[in-house]
């Protein structure tokens, strides 16, 4: 048998579950014990990394609210615990703040490049062309590399 849910069970399902994944997200199996965070420590961390990376990417509240069709005062309240994005809206952070997994608002460390920022955009560059472009690229690195006045001392591009 069918039921229709109301559609003020779905916006109150759909609201809560980002509190649901974070409390997935933070059950934490470390030397076989469990440990769970309280709903105030969940909604505090993820007010604190809303807050974190939406200044890493160095956009205002009112920038942020702006991008995503949200009010500056559903941003700050965000921010502050008393309220907390829904599942898609995480989503939607995630891409605007250019964050991989939503799992970092929930406290789960961020995975750190082993790439410094010139290398990651030599990469992000070298990406952007089409094979030929990046067979251009190679052989160019490869000629640079061999001429000493720009190797970096003791390096020898030879043996690579």
């Amino acid at each position: 048998m069918f039921y229709r849910l109301s559609s003020g069970f779905i916006n109150f399902f759909l609201r809560f579950v980002g509190l649901i994944l974070a409390f997935i997200c933070l059950v934490c199996y470390d030397c076989h014990e469990v440990s769970i965070l309280s709903e105030q420590e969940i909604r505090r961390i993820l007010a604190a990394k809303l807050k974190e990376y939406r200044e890493r990417s160095g956009l205002t509240i009112q920038e942020a609210g702006d991008a995503i069709g949200k009010s500056s005062k559903t941003i700050s309240a965000w921010e502050h615990g008393r309220g907390q994005p829904d599942a898609d809206m995480l989503f939607v952070l995630c891409k605007l703040y250019k964050i991989e997994s939503i799992s970092v608002f929930f406290g789960m460390e961020e995975k750190k490049s082993a790439l410094s920022k010139e290398e990651e955009m030599l990469l992000h560059l070298f990406r952007l062309l089409n094979p030929s472009g990046q067979a251009l690229a190679i052989e160019t690195l490869k000629t640079f590399s061999e001429n000493p006045a720009m190797q970096k001392d003791g390096h020898n591009s030879k043996a690579v």
